[in-house]
């Protein structure tokens, strides 16, 4: 049974229960016609829960069962008063069988929740995916998968090209599309989002109809993971807390019931910037102490669960890849929003170093937003990145990345290199070679060393006993919804 059914119906209960001290008083008063009305209205709403609980759980409950039961008893209380049977004795009788049903309907019909996960891109699915699998294998949730739409931003800011993606998710997870989901009917117990701007992202917006504000409105937990892991940082270096600050509290952030962070020292991070922006008053701290939880990512997850067979990795990428180092180029966006001009001739000097050497294999893979990142924010330079990718491209001495996801770059990888970016974290949390490419100098020399001590990758697979990431997030955030 859904929660919210079982909480409608227990406080029919306790409508019950009130009812039975006014008959108790109308008795004890005399009224006796008024007793004998309020006692069919019992009737009335025991009928009620007993369908309900019918319609939804099946014949044969024991909670139906209590609840016939106390029916007999009003019956025996509406012949009871004829024969003068005093307000107490009617009041205890009633209760004795209420209670029966009710502790009948709180303990033995378990709560389902339903839980709604709504991604918008396909590549950043990995920072749900693993969540997802907990809850559709829990026997007490119902677990659905609904992308939802958005739109690039024009240079303008305006809405510009309309995506859906949710026919790019892996063929194992079934999709529901948005249209055939009603929020407002449904009323999902938990929600999981990966996208916390709302409006004010400069680069892409998710449909209006899917912001924070709006979910809010139809579940009573709104969940946000973050789509990246962060970098491992010195919480006392204070002007590298200073750049971090501004993801600590994104625009839905009052809108959120939770939000899922690393490490403790960044939960209390997340806690600190709460307050700055918005209060340092009681209840301000007492959200803020409630809101963040330390959780891991389910991105670690994925990667520490990828195969040749689960990822799907090109044969033509195993041919080229065959013997040598394969190193992943991460470019990002905030990389080339700082030095547009300088971004691209690094991109070239990176591809033609690459270029040259037999022993390596350049596998790029950009940000997925690059190109509407240029297109909104730097279209001058479009025709110049365009033209360094096509050439790439054309070459065919290394790859060029644009699958929906980061699996395959991440499986048939042995190293990483470019911008600091969650993908590097992910790298470094197996313990794998990461180096950040310097874009104002020539860092040729740092690479050359760099490529030649670090071997080719071993991952051990976790084993039986490890607890993944979204199998803590599930039961933590489950555990407070029914807790709660």
């Amino acid at each position: 049974m859904r929660k919210a059914h079982k909480k409608l119906l227990l406080e029919i209960f306790d409508s019950l229960h009130e009812a039975h001290r006014e008959i108790k008083k109308l008795m004890t008063r005399g009224s006796h016609e008024e007793a004998l009305a309020l006692m069919a209205q019992c009737q009335d709403a025991a009928v009620d829960i007993g369908t309900t609980i019918d319609d939804l759980e099946g014949d044969g409950t024991s909670a139906v069962k209590y609840l016939e039961k106390y029916c007999e008893a009003l019956y025996q209380v509406h012949e009871g008063i004829i024969a003068d049977m005093t307000g107490n004795k009617a009041f205890s009788f009633l209760e004795e069988k209420l209670n029966n049903a009710e502790k009948s309907l709180k303990n033995d019909i378990k709560v389902k929740l339903e839980i709604l996960f709504m991604p918008y891109k396909s590549s950043m699915w990995d920072s749900l995916e693993s969540i997802w699998r907990e809850a559709s294998a829990d026997p007490d949730c119902d677990a659905y998968v609904v992308p939802i739409p958005y739109y690039d931003r024009n240079p303008d800011h305006s809405f510009g090209d309309f995506h859906y993606e949710g026919r790019e998710f892996p063929k194992d997870v079934p999709v529901i599309h948005y249209e055939n989901y009603d929020l407002e009917e449904r009323r999902p117990d938990i929600i999981y989002i990966h996208n916390p701007y709302d409006g004010e992202n400069l680069v892409t917006s998710v449909d209006p109809r899917f912001y924070s504000g709006e979910l809010k409105k139809h579940t009573d937990m709104l969940v946000y993971v973050p789509y990246f892991v962060w970098k491992p940082f010195d919480p006392q270096n204070a002007e590298e807390v200073k750049t971090r600050i501004p993801f600590c509290t994104p625009p839905s952030v009052r809108n959120l019931d939770r939000v899922v962070t690393l490490t403790d020292y960044m939960r209390d991070l997340h806690v600190k910037a709460f307050i700055s922006r918005f209060g340092g008053d009681l209840l301000t701290r007492k959200e803020a102490e409630k809101k963040f939880i330390v959780a891991g990512s389910p991105k670690i997850d994925k990667m520490l669960s990828l195969t040749a067979e689960n990822t799907g990795v090109p044969e033509e990428w195993l041919k080229l890849t065959e013997n040598k180092k394969v190193v992943f180029y991460n470019t990002s966006l905030s990389g080339l929003l700082n030095s547009p001009e300088q971004y691209l001739s690094k991109l070239q000097m990176v591809i033609n170093f690459f270029k040259e050497r037999s022993d390596c294999v350049l596998l790029w893979r950009p940000h997925p937003l690059m190109e509407s990142t240029i297109h909104s924010m730097t279209p001058a330079l479009m025709n110049g990145y365009m033209n360094i990718k096509n050439r790439f491209i054309a070459d065919q001495s290394g790859i060029f990345d644009d699958t929906p996801d980061t699996l395959k770059a991440i499986y048939l990888s042995d190293m990483i290199y470019g911008d600091i970016s969650s993908v590097c974290t992910q790298f470094e949390q197996l313990g794998l070679p990461v180096l950040y490419q310097d874009i104002s100098g020539n860092d040729r020399s740092a690479l050359e060393e760099w490529i030649e001590a670090s071997p080719k990758k071993h991952t051990e697979r976790p084993g039986a006993d490890y607890i993944s990431n979204g199998a803590k997030i599930h039961r933590m955030i489950k555990s407070q919804v029914i807790g709660g």
